[in-house]
């Protein structure tokens, strides 16, 4: 008997050992886990803060403070000129420079190079300017410096651009959207190709649009676009109640679509200006002779929303480029309504010819994506 219970008593402490020994490894187990997890967290939270300083330096080189932009509006044109004498339309189309604008442009090109070499520049003689800034800053020097000149392909601004910048080593490139706002004959242009030729140095690469996708060649007429309150015609909601508000919404988008891309086949011909959608129903003879006869037999003017949304692409394309400093020559009404977007509180701004202003833009976010450890360690 007793050799059975001192038996019994040694497999017991056996199994007490195994388990006491089976505890021992799972608990270790557990805490190699822990261990291990937590050093994952501290690696993967260094990783995140080293990505996050390298996109912050990334930034900062990349021009991560606020841009100057300098609003610039062209010297006095033929139109300009005319249109102060007798107040009519003088159906000067895409109007070019007067004398006293050539005039102006080299005043501008003076105060230009004065800042460039850090010269004294004196403006008493100056025939352009602006001494009331509005809510911008006019002023007679450039400092800094601009990195790139936007312009507008209307012949004017082109002229002013390079008659200013000549010789600066500054880069001009047309931006389309920069355009004036179509109210008056002036504001009818010419076709790239022509603009190329007169302007060799200028960058014309936004007008040069490539697309193997047929588009439509004229904007749906006003009669296809959708009435308040009612989808376009024949055109039913994802519900199947026409004039539903998908439906409208969906209707209005797509319409849209066909006005942009319309535009963008309109500008493969040479023709960037805006196109009253009633001036040729038939959608097939939208050239620069049909646009300035029908402009001179009833005029029509560019919607002032649709000049809006031209001035939100041109602060988006700003905010987006990597330049610090940058110059736009431009127009009036454009600008104007450029300034309403910079500086929504900011007073109107009304540029004379060759007037300057200046605005500070907040750049583009540029986005931060925390990479996985696995990322960052090949990276």
């Amino acid at each position: 008997g007793g050799d059975l219970c001192a038996g019994a008593m040694d497999s017991a402490g056996a199994d007490t050992d195994r388990v006491s020994s089976g505890s021992l490894a799972t608990t270790a187990a557990r805490v190699v886990v822990v261990v291990a997890g937590a050093c994952a967290v501290a690696g993967g939270g260094y990783l995140a803060y080293r990505a996050w300083n390298n996109h912050r330096r990334r930034v900062a080189e990349e021009g991560g403070g606020r841009k100057v932009v300098y609003l610039i509006r062209h010297g006095q044109s033929t139109f300009n000129a005319a249109y102060e004498q007798t107040g009519v339309d003088p159906m000067l189309f895409d109007a070019p420079l007067s004398a006293l604008g050539v005039r102006q442009v080299a005043e501008l090109a003076r105060s230009l190079r004065a800042s460039a070499d850090g010269s004294v520049y004196n403006d008493e003689d100056d025939d352009g300017g602006d001494d009331d800034d509005g809510s911008g800053r006019a002023h007679d020097r450039f400092n800094p410096m601009p990195q790139v000149v936007l312009v507008s392909p209307l012949t004017r601004a082109l002229q002013t651009a390079v008659g200013a910048f000549e010789g600066l080593g500054i880069k001009v490139e047309v931006l389309p959207d920069l355009r004036e706002r179509l109210t008056e004959s002036c504001d009818v242009g010419r076709q790239t190709d022509e603009l190329r030729r007169d302007f060799p140095s200028v960058d014309f690469s936004s007008l040069l649009v490539h697309s193997s996708v047929a588009t439509p060649t004229s904007t749906p007429t006003r009669d296809e676009r959708p009435a308040g309150g009612a989808g376009t015609a024949g055109t039913a909601g994802t519900d199947g109640t026409t004039g539903s508000t998908s439906g409208i919404l969906k209707a209005a988008a797509h319409l849209d679509e066909l006005e942009r891309e319309a535009e963008r086949a309109r500008m493969r011909d040479g023709i960037w200006w805006y196109v009253d959608p009633e001036a040729d129903q038939s959608g097939m003879n939208v050239t620069p002779e049909a646009c300035r006869r029908d402009f001179a037999t009833y005029g029509y003017v560019e919607p002032e929303h649709a000049a809006k949304a031209r001035a939100a692409r041109v602060l988006r394309a700003i905010r987006g480029r990597r330049e610090r400093c940058v110059a736009l020559v431009g127009h009036a009404d454009l600008f104007n309504l450029l300034a309403a977007r910079i500086d929504p509180r900011g007073e109107e701004l009304w540029l004379e010819n060759c007037g300057v202003a200046s605005y500070a833009v907040a750049p583009l976010a540029t986005p931060f994506r925390s990479p996985s450890a696995k990322g960052s360690a090949a990276a």
